[in-house]
This record gives C-alpha cells, structure tokens and sequence, in this order.
C-alpha cells in the first residue's frame, strides 16, 4: 500500500506577498532582535530622507518592495523605514492622505525612526533613498539619488553601489520607476503611488516647454506608468486631467481639518549641509502656505520654530512662504522668504554663512529673487524679505540655495570685500 507524504508547507518567506501584506509583514521588524545562531539572516533597511516628502517616503516604500521581489536569498530581509519620529508623521499631510487613500495606514504598515534603539539599526544595513549623506555612512550598501554625489561631502564605502543606468533623473520616484521597467516587476498600487510622486515632485511639468516634454526623463516615467495601471492602458491622461489629479492632492491638505503651526511648518521641508572647509553647518529648508509676515506675529511662533529647529539639529532655518491656491493650476510662486539662526549670531562662523546666504540670496540673477527686507522685523535675529519677482517655486528657491551653499568657503569673497558685495558663483 502506498503511503501518502504530507506535502511539506511553504516557508512564509517563499510566498511572494503583494504590496499592502509585504508592508503588514515588515511590522515584525519591531520584535526582531539578532540571534548569534542565525548569522545568516542580513537586515537591509531602505532610509529615507529626513524630510519625508512625498518624493522620498513614495520612493523608499517602492525601492524596498522592489529589492524584495528581486532579492537571491531568503536570508536578506528588506523593510523600509520613514527618518522621521512617528508623532511627526500627522503633520506630513500630503503623505498621509495619498497613503490612506490606498488603505496604506501609519500604525499598520509603516516603520519609523524612533521606533527603533541605535545598537539595533546598527546592526542592520542600509539603502539610503533621495539622500547620500547618513549618520549610518559606513553601514551604507546602496543608495538612490537623483542630485549629483559628491564623495567629499559623503564618504560612503567604497563598495556602496548606486545604478547609474537610471539616471538622469529629476526625482527619485523616476529612478525608482525606471528600475521596476528594467525588472518587469508590476504592482498596480505602487504604480498608482509613484505616479503621483512624480508629478508631485515634477510640479505636473507645467514649466516645461509642450515641445520638449518628450525629452524629459521623469515624463517619460509618467507615461510609462500611465500604460502599465489597470484600467487606463488604452486611455492616456491628458494634461488637464493630470492637473486636475496633482491639484487634489494639495488640496486635501486643507480639507483635512484644521492644522496647528507646528504642522504647517513640518508640512515639507528639507536638512540640507554645508562645510567651508573647516566646519560643518546644517540648514532646515522649509516651505509652507503661510504669510510670514503673520507667522511673527503669534506668540507661540518663537517657541515652535525653536523646537523644530533643535528636533533637526540645525543652525539655521530658512523659510519659504508660498502663496495660496488659485484658479490656475500650477506650481505656487514664493512671495517671502525668512532666514533665522538659531544660534542668535553668537558663533563667528555662523555669523559668516549667515552673512554668506543674505549676500547671494540677494544678488542672485539666475533666478532673481529682488527681494526686499520687512520694514521693523527683528523676530529671532533673522532676515525677511518679500520677493519682488512671483515667478519662482520653491524648487527653484531650493536649488539656488543649495547652491549657495555649495559655495561657501572660510574666506567668501562675498563677505570679505568690504565694499562692493560679490555673489561667489
């Protein structure tokens, strides 16, 4: 008589699980702790950038799901991670609409950076997403960014791998979707989700010319999505309709109930770093729907911006005021511009950036800002200008700051002449 044998059942890790039960699985994450007699198993965390935009957080929820899908063993366990602490999460309205939207919930499918004690992150390694400069550097196996890498300002090790077959790219959520092209992997959901990502980091691609879209490597990732989700691949998105989609998700920021000055200046913003060779210094960029000429004015103001700068460990904060919605579809122009140390000035080299960043910000050309100082403004010994031009978004502000900083060296020639002041670059 022939006897039957049991089949045996699959190891939960050879099943492959689709988007919203791989996020669910990576909740385990939080009860893991090394075993000296699984040496194998390897840990790969996929860190965000700290400022959690919708470009970074989209883009570091599909790069994981993409490493697992493609991963050679079943010992190398990827889980993305938001570098952010989890009370933070609420201010980041965007993020979290479009998340709920797809039944992606914060407490059920998301892992953040507090969530987790230092000796057990370093333990792990990590992929760093739209950013290549981390406290976990030397931890670092991969890394994805669209802005160009400089080694000087981020000594990865030397093995750290970054596919430069995707790029160029204008956001990191292109160069994610060009490696799920490459791999054919297909996810209905993280379609939907990059795609949003992209025309919100690409401002719907109004600034482009109509003539030269084609040329753009992110719209050409749009397009490419637009024929890959359910249900549209014989019905291509016109650009109204795209509009229409990218205007919504701004919007439901302000439907989403009333919104405290704690998260309307956590709403977007960015770390950006700069050395003159000798020091190092960090500058919160952030940008927001708010007058800052009524931000000043609350008395709470002083104690909140003093808080979030000390979260980040920053020196300065720079501030963007953006201006409200209008009929108009489009990316909103930048009408004030604040720059506050937190310091009080007390420090010499911070006195210099300070000096540094006010010099350039002024004289720039390329774009022109022709801003003009508040009359009668000493809120936290910071400068605060309106801009006398209403053609520029924050994108473009953030560029030429990044500039700006880029330039900065112990010896500027735009603080040195005493006379006549001179942009450095």
């Amino acid at each position: 008589m022939e006897v039957e044998i049991p089949k045996k059942k699959p190891h939960r890790s050879e099943k492959i699980l689709g988007f919203l039960a791989y996020l669910q699985a990576t909740q385990r994450f939080k009860f893991w702790q090394p075993q000296p007699n699984r040496s194998k198993v390897v840990k790969y965390i996929c860190l965000s950038a700290v400022s959690c935009d919708m470009d970074s957080v989209i883009s570091t929820l599909a790069v994981a799901y993409y490493r697992y899908r493609t991963k050679q063993s079943t010992f190398d366990h990827y889980v993305p991670m938001l570098n952010m602490c989890r009370r933070d999460f609420a201010a980041n309205k965007e993020v979290d609409q479009l998340l709920r939207k797809w039944d992606i919930d914060e407490a059920r499918h998301l892992l953040f950076r507090d969530d987790f004690k230092m000796e057990l992150l370093m333990q792990c390694r990590f992929i760093l997403v739209n950013h290549h400069d981390s406290c976990f550097n030397n931890l670092v196996v991969e890394y994805y960014d669209h802005r160009p890498f400089r080694f000087s300002e981020a000594p990865l090790p030397r093995d750290c791998q970054c596919d430069l077959s995707i790029l160029p790219m204008r956001s990191c959520a292109g160069m994610i979707t060009a490696l799920y092209k490459k791999a054919s992997i297909e996810s209905n959901i993280v379609f939907e989700l990059l795609r949003t990502a992209l025309l919100m980091a690409n401002s719907n691609f109004d600034l482009v010319p109509p003539n030269t879209l084609g040329e753009v490597p992110d719209f050409r990732m749009l397009k490419h999505l637009e024929t890959l989700i359910r249900d549209r691949a014989m019905e291509p998105a016109e650009p109204e309709e795209r509009a229409n989609a990218d205007q919504k998700t701004t919007d439901s920021v302000s439907k989403s109930g009333v919104v405290s000055l704690p998260e309307i200046i956590r709403r977007k913003f960015k770390l950006l770093e700069t050395s003159n060779g000798k020091v190092m210094r960090e500058v919160l960029f952030t940008s927001f729907p708010m007058a800052l000429s009524t931000l000043v004015t609350f008395s709470q103001a002083p104690q909140v911006i003093d808080t979030f700068g000390k979260e980040q460990a920053a020196d300065f904060i720079l501030m963007l005021s953006t201006t409200p919605g209008t009929e108009v579809y489009g990316p909103r122009p930048v009408y004030q511009l604040g720059l506050l140390p937190m310091d009080g000035l007390q420090d010499l080299n911070s006195r210099r950036l300070f000096e540094h960043m006010v010099v350039n910000l002024n004289l720039s050309v390329d774009p022109m800002l022709n801003l003009k100082p508040f009359s009668k403004c000493d809120f936290m010994h910071g400068a605060f200008y309106n801009l006398g031009k209403l053609d520029n978004t924050v994108p473009d502000v953030l560029h030429l700051v990044e500039r700006i900083l880029y330039h900065w060296a112990e010896k500027c020639r735009c603080v040195t002449v005493a006379d006549k002041k001179k942009p450095c670059f």
